[in-house]
């Protein structure tokens, strides 16, 4: 049975009374797709019992055809309910060896992190919790991003200390489908979505389905998963803050090799995986960080093995220290 709209309310209302009772400004990250059509229909109506305000931010990457088609239809769809809306406008380019997708993905942060307001509410929801833990599993990654996403994260890269809020982590996507159909909420759809060579998709369309036909429990089962991935990552955490404070070096920018290299492997790779996630970077694959390791700690003094994480910053060990380091500047 459809679950009524005052229920999505009560449950959005409850999350944010829970993680942001002190902030009043909420931006939303509106693409036009259903889900993020979904999330600016229910604070609409949830600014209506509590005093907040919301306003929207579009990212028109130009990847798409339909791209200024859906800028259009985002200002269009915030106009009717009276909410203001930023747009920003950004061209994503692709080299060779890198995924136009997670470029698109990276300058997208970069501009939420230039917005004033300090609350960024985004309309990721369980089936793109169980999506992700699915992609870094197939993709080897470490236990940090098999945990997926928290309702509430804190930005490490903005002077702005932007909060992520991710409200409808426990709520799937038929029901947003059923929602936005019962209300006749107008959305947009990106043909991307369903090109089955980006492995999400190709998860989303072809392996969920498939487990979903073995066992219909599968969804909940995944979800159960991924809270404890949650809690055993914070338990890590924990103990790599405290390796870190005793191996970093006095400038808080650079670990100490002489007793980074008192430490075991696992706290090593643990405390090194906690030093790139404090700068806001997406982890590499577990075997890549595992080998970097080895590498610094077997290496010469002399010489500088190094990691890249991403287009924009690698770490390296250099001498008497292991650095991460901005390699270029995003240009936009």
């Amino acid at each position: 049975m459809t679950k009524g709209l005052n229920y999505y309310i009560d449950k959005i209302l409850t999350s944010y009374n829970t993680h942001l009772k002190d902030h009043s400004n909420i931006v939303i990250g509106l693409s036009g797709g259903i889900d993020s059509v979904f999330l600016l229909y229910i604070l609409a109506q949830i600014r209506l019992q509590i005093p907040i305000t919301i306003s929207a931010i579009h990212i028109n990457h130009g990847i798409s055809p339909n791209a200024d088609n859906w800028e259009d239809f985002c200002k269009t769809i915030c106009k009717n309910f009276d909410v203001p809306i930023q747009i920003s406008k950004y061209t994503v380019t692709k080299k060779g060896g890198e995924s136009l997708e997670n470029n698109a993905r990276i300058i997208r942060y970069h501009a939420f992190e230039n917005i004033e307001n300090k609350v960024l509410a985004l309309a990721h929801h369980r089936d793109d919790q169980i999506e992700t833990l699915l992609t870094q599993l197939f993709r080897g990654s470490d236990i940090h991003n098999l945990a997926s996403m928290r309702a509430i994260t804190k930005s490490k890269n903005s002077a702005n200390n932007i909060l992520y809020w991710r409200p409808l982590l426990d709520i799937t996507k038929n029901e947003i489908k059923d929602i936005v159909n019962l209300h006749q909420l107008p959305h947009i759809e990106d043909e991307s979505n369903t090109d089955v060579r980006y492995l999400r998709n190709f998860i989303r369309h072809n392996v969920l389905p498939m487990l979903t036909e073995w066992d219909n429990n599968i969804s909940m089962k995944l979800s159960h998963l991924i809270t404890n991935l949650q809690s055993t990552s914070k338990l890590l955490d924990d103990v790599a803050e405290d390796d870190f404070n005793y191996v970093k070096k006095q400038d808080h920018h650079s670990i100490l090799v002489d007793k980074f290299k008192t430490l075991s492997t696992e706290r090593q790779i643990n405390v090194l995986c906690y030093y790139i996630h404090s700068h806001g970077i997406s982890l590499p694959s577990h075997s890549k960080i595992k080998e970097f390791v080895r590498q610094a700690i077997t290496s010469k003094w002399d010489a500088n093995p190094s990691l890249s994480l991403g287009q924009y910053h690698k770490i390296i060990k250099h001498k008497s220290v292991i650095a991460c380091i901005s390699i270029k500047k995003l240009s936009l």
